[in-house]
């Protein structure tokens, strides 16, 4: 029964149209957008970018995606400001070096502006200690993997905030 299970399911997955699984969770217009962005100039391929670099285009394309960053943020806080009320937490997510703590900042930059006050909290302190951390596949302490935060931590501090209380949050 295992066996022609497994089959009838791989057969379900081989007449999908799309080799993944589409998500209301993933924002798939905006990595549209991004992309469009990308190929209009001229940097959604190492190529593309080589070809730019070349031709002494890459400083105007620094200065065009220093644009689309802070038009960004501007958007975010506005979108957050029009919705304070009902917002009570914003988490701001990516990998490594992404600029989730620059876009944090420049967010509570902009919400400054409209005197309304956010505090962070850095997830960099809810690291484990190197001894209770993580390893990957090579023996090296995983610092991408979620299981490297002490998350039971995360969730009973966002709770307790949520419920105004006072956290000491870790260092």
């Amino acid at each position: 029964n295992y066996i022609v299970y497994r089959h009838q399911r791989a057969q379900l997955r081989a007449q999908r149209s799309q080799p993944f699984e589409m998500s209301d969770i993933v924002p798939y217009k905006k990595i549209y957008e991004v992309l469009l962005w990308n190929i209009n100039h001229r940097c959604d391929s190492i190529g593309s970018i080589n070809s730019l670099i070349a031709e002494g285009g890459f400083p105007e394309l620094v200065r065009a995606s220093e644009s689309r960053y802070h038009e960004e943020i501007t958007v975010a806080v506005e979108k957050l400001a029009a919705r304070l009320k009902q917002v009570r937490v914003v988490i701001v997510a990516g990998p490594s070096s992404s600029g989730k703590t620059t876009t944090t900042i420049k967010i509570g930059e902009g919400l400054a502006k409209l005197n309304t006050r956010l505090k962070t909290i850095n997830i960099d302190n809810y690291f484990f200690d190197l001894d209770k951390h993580p390893k990957d596949e090579f023996g090296d302490h995983d610092y991408e993997t979620p299981h490297a935060l002490d998350l039971e931590l995360i969730n009973r501090h966002l709770q307790d905030l949520l419920d105004g209380k006072t956290i000491d949050m870790p260092h």
